[in-house]
């Protein structure tokens, strides 16, 4: 049995709750305790003294491509889809078991070293194994996904409505809920420029029987809309909810052009949605209404996309929301708070996980990150303030998933970053 003392300045249970001078205490992967008192017991316990630090729930990314990695700085003054057609298919159409394993290590390092304990992630058609692998080997809350296209694609990535979901199932059989349930599989329908009808609602039966969540992209461009009309004669969260696939366990990701009617939709089916700033900004997609979405009920998590961005930093994503939504709209429109949330306990409920991580809680799992305060935090008026408009990536110095340390000392545990430098030449 494992037991685990943390003592810190602060530990940011959730955006409500705030302990200064205490400790968070571990057993196993469970948090069993969070008191300002040092007990006698602690005594036997291992003691980390974490004085001048935050710790605070783990960041979740709702929506990553790893794959798509070696792509990055190619995204340079292209909208979507041109950039998808000049760059990411054809870079997944030649994409190997090495390469595939090669980028998952480099986006899912990069992750745990900016704070991020869970994700969900978009690979590609093939090779979705090397994703789960590389996961589980650094420790990571997973829930990934085999992207499936049946129409409108590369020959050489355009699968069979069979094929594409029978490699899905035999997917679920292997890694669903592998690892204490640490590791689980997304069914991945890529959007409905590249998926008919029939795609999605066999994702459904499959999502129902097996008990997966699953993931797209809608309503990103305006080029996207155009598309849909002339196909579907309505809009992607329109069309998908005319199929009668859409609820509660489908993350949708960008939703940056809403109707009233997509926001009814999304309010009665409880879809939750994944806001990706910087991309919506690099690709210059336009600007998502988020603090409507919010206001209505819907739940808004936050997504990295990278390559669709430059790096998978969720803090800088949280920066960029706060900031891309004050100027849009307004001093009113969010508040340091609500980002927090969109990075913590949002992200977990979107994926269904929120009764075990998302917040630091007795009795749920101990997914947490430290970070040292250093000059650049102070003064501190409201430490979840700080934590949204000054912490970066550089103040972390340990992460822990399950109760167990991915990241300690600056360093990742299961992994020497350094072997990454001599196998990136590969994907080039």
């Amino acid at each position: 049995m494992s037991k685990k003392v943390f003592k810190a300045s602060y530990i940011i249970s959730s955006s409500d709750k705030v302990y200064e001078n205490s400790f968070i205490v571990i057993e196993n992967d469970k948090i069993i305790e969070i008191t300002s008192n040092f007990k006698n017991e602690f005594k036997d316990y291992d003691f980390y003294d974490y004085s001048n630090h935050v710790i605070m729930p783990g960041l979740i990314d709702s929506h990553i491509h790893s794959y798509q990695v070696a792509n990055r700085g190619k995204n340079v003054k292209k909208s979507l889809i041109d950039w998808l057609n000049t760059h990411i298919l054809p870079w997944e159409a030649k994409l190997t078991s090495r390469k595939a394993n090669i980028s998952a290590l480099l986006a899912y390092t990069e992750m745990i070293e900016s704070g991020t304990t869970t994700f969900a992630d978009f690979t590609s058609v093939n090779h979705t194994d090397e994703a789960f692998k590389v996961a589980e080997k650094l420790g990571l809350r997973a829930f990934i996904g085999k992207t499936m296209m049946n129409i409108n694609s590369p020959e050489n990535l355009q699968q069979l409505t069979k094929v594409a979901l029978s490699d899905s199932i035999a997917l679920i059989k292997k890694w669903h809920r592998k690892d204490n349930g640490r590791l689980n599989f997304a069914l991945t329908p890529r959007f409905d420029l590249t998926c008919d009808n029939e795609l999605f609602t066999e994702t459904l039966k499959i999502s129902d029987k097996y008990d997966v969540l699953m993931q797209t992209h809608t309503q990103e461009t305006k080029g996207e809309l155009d598309f849909e009309m002339e196909h579907y004669g309505k809009h992607a969260i329109a069309h998908l909810d005319e199929l009668g696939v859409l609820n509660d366990k489908y993350i949708l990701a960008h939703c940056v052009y809403m109707s009233d009617e997509d926001i009814n939709i999304l309010k009665k089916t409880k879809a939750s949605v994944v806001h990706n700033p910087g991309s919506n900004m690099l690709l210059n997609s336009g600007i998502a209404p988020i603090p409507l979405m919010l206001k209505e009920g819907i739940n808004v998590s936050l997504g990295s996309d990278v390559v669709a961005y430059h790096n998978f930093n969720l803090f800088e994503q949280a920066r960029l929301t706060y900031n891309m939504h004050t100027l849009n709209e307004g001093f009113t429109s969010l508040s340091p708070r609500d980002v927090f949330n969109m990075a913590t306990i949002n992200g977990a409920k979107s994926l269904h996980i929120d009764k075990e991580v998302g917040t630091l809680e007795i009795g749920k799992k101990a997914d947490m990150i430290i970070l040292k305060l250093d000059t650049h935090h102070y003064p501190i008026a409201d430490i979840i303030d700080n934590m949204i408009l000054s912490a970066n990536k550089n103040d972390l110095v340990a992460s822990l998933v399950d109760g167990k340390f991915i990241f300690k000392d600056r360093k990742i545990v299961n992994f020497d970053k350094k072997e990454l430098f001599s196998m990136i030449p590969e994907l080039i």
